[in-house]
């Protein structure tokens, strides 16, 4: 049958069969590619990224919230220990005296969450937009872990 394959039909199957190489490597590179994208953009997203990273606690921190200038405002955070460890929060680095942030010390078992409060005094801000980060201080190796918020100030009127 392939006998009477001519000069010609060699070199097509040639070309055709180069053509398919190089398609299915062109595929296998953009596999890849797009592989590494979804697991940079999983890791950067999630606690199982955050676990990757070598983070000891996943912080979930609160939505922006609109008060008056004067309010004290109360925020709260979601913390997970997600090390496969117990975790113990130590301390916590206040930006300013206007925050208060409790309880601290706070214990947070293994595979557990609990609640973190801060409370905002807003009487001596002037911004209109007070935002920023409580770094947390753990009893454990991990890379630094902050609770960030902000607070939209509107005059009294």
């Amino acid at each position: 049958m392939f006998d009477s394959i001519s000069v010609g039909d060699k070199n097509r199957l040639r070309k055709l069969t180069s053509l398919w190489t190089w398609t299915l490597i062109f595929s296998i590179l953009a596999a890849i590619v797009l592989l590494l994208v979804m697991i940079s953009k999983i890791a950067g997203s999630t606690r199982f990224g955050q676990q990757l990273s070598g983070y000891s606690l996943s912080v979930e921190s609160p939505p922006e919230v609109a008060a008056t200038i004067g309010d004290v405002v109360e925020l709260k955070a979601i913390l997970t220990a997600i090390a496969g460890k117990d975790v113990r929060i130590v301390g916590a680095k206040v930006p300013c005296g206007c925050i208060d942030i409790s309880p601290i010390p706070m214990s947070i078992p293994s595979g557990t969450s609990k609640e973190i409060v801060m409370i905002f005094d807003t009487s001596e801000r002037s911004a209109r937009l007070f935002k920023g980060e409580i770094p947390l201080l753990l009893d454990i190796k991990s890379p630094p872990v902050s609770i960030r918020f902000q607070l939209d100030l509107k005059a009294k009127q």
